[in-house]
């Protein structure tokens, strides 16, 4: 059966048919109109002639493959419209035999404010992927490939957030500094637990974001850096949800460096001590640790996950305690831990723990 009107849709479409040297033979009066000429002076123009060069380009290359009659394609083509003006349409390409000769028709539809929507959409997407990768403060976003459900259990929501498909949709060069990677890494090749890995600490982290309804500043992460060292990193989160999923989690992060105390200078400070220095959140969650802490119980060794172990006890007593933990080395030795509680502004209730070394300290 026909279309019916099928004259009048002809009329609707932009059409011309191109022989494999780049000729123009015929031109419907539409696009005639849209190029600002007649048919017949469109007739026995090359396609340089109409379209923009990059269309053109691409005409050339289609037309110069060696390809089936019926063979079919859609390209982006921009012609060279009245005045000078370029017209962006979607063309469907079909090889077909035309006057004893292998010929090209081109049917186009004119993408107006769909094509104005999508060159907004890219100028943007251009602009705030420079501002990202020009920041000077570290930017990540995880994606969740398998999204999170997060009608379940608060302790569910959390196992997900670790154990489902995921990976760095965005990481900008500030980030990768702040892990320490070299130039010529790929921050986003790697694996999210890679340098994000499942902590108490970072349990506690996710905690915080659900309790805060995936809204947060000044949260704590413990992380890993490119050599293996644990950072603590101060974020600011937020999330997309969509019919109760979490599709992605985003931020901002710097270096906690003890700032969240309320006293500008005051982790600066303990860096200073000798002695191991922690402070503890409401949960018994590290929400930073001095560099001496970093020296003697390094993520990766033994007395980090026997530090993690016993902490839970610093916030329910004051008394002075004796501990023995294999520190750098593996060398076991004792320390004399206090709790200090005390009021951070940012989480509440806290505890400054110092671990001083006991008798058989060294």
């Amino acid at each position: 059966m026909d279309l019916p009107g099928g004259d009048e849709v002809a009329e609707d479409l932009l059409i011309d048919i191109i022989d494999t040297a780049g000729q123009i033979g015929w031109v419907s009066a539409t696009q005639a109109e849209a190029l600002g000429m007649t048919p017949e002076a469109a007739a026995g123009l090359t396609v340089e002639a109409c379209y923009t060069p990059a269309s053109a380009e691409a005409l050339r290359e289609l037309l110069g493959r060696f390809l089936p009659e019926g063979f079919v394609t859609t390209l982006e083509l921009t012609l060279l419209g009245r005045g000078g003006r370029e017209l962006r349409t979607l063309a469907r390409c079909r090889k077909l035999a035309h006057a004893g000769a292998p010929h090209f028709r081109l049917t186009k539809i004119p993408l107006g404010h769909v094509g104005q929507t999508y060159d907004d959409l890219q100028a943007d997407n251009k602009l705030f992927s420079r501002v990202i990768a020009d920041a000077s403060e570290a930017h990540w976003c995880i994606e969740f490939l398998e999204p999170v459900d997060i009608n379940r259990p608060r302790a569910e929501v959390v196992d997900q957030i670790f154990a489902n498909r995921s990976l760095w949709r965005i990481a900008n060069p500030a980030m990768q500094a702040l892990y320490q990677l070299p130039s010529s890494a790929e921050f986003r090749a790697f694996d999210v637990r890679l340098y994000w890995p499942r902590t108490p600490e970072n349990e506690a982290f996710v905690g915080q974001i659900i309790d805060s309804d995936y809204r947060i500043d000044a949260a704590i992460s413990s992380d890993r850096r490119y050599d293996g060292t644990t950072v603590n990193l101060e974020n600011d989160v937020r999330a997309e949800i969509r019919e109760n999923y979490l599709y992605r989690i985003w931020g901002n992060c710097r270096h906690a460096n003890g700032a969240h105390l309320g006293q500008p200078g005051l982790g600066a400070l303990f860096d200073t001590f000798p002695d191991p220095a922690l402070l503890l959140g409401p949960q018994g969650q590290v929400l930073w640790h001095n560099a001496a802490c970093d020296a003697l119980f390094p993520a990766s060794g033994p007395g980090a996950a026997a530090l993690r172990r016993i902490l839970a006890h610093a916030t329910t007593s004051r008394k002075r305690r004796s501990w023995v933990l294999p520190s750098a080395g593996g060398v076991r030795r004792e320390f004399l831990a206090t709790a200090h509680p005390a009021h951070d502004p940012a989480h509440g209730a806290v505890t400054l723990l110092l671990l001083q070394p006991g008798a058989n300290g060294g």
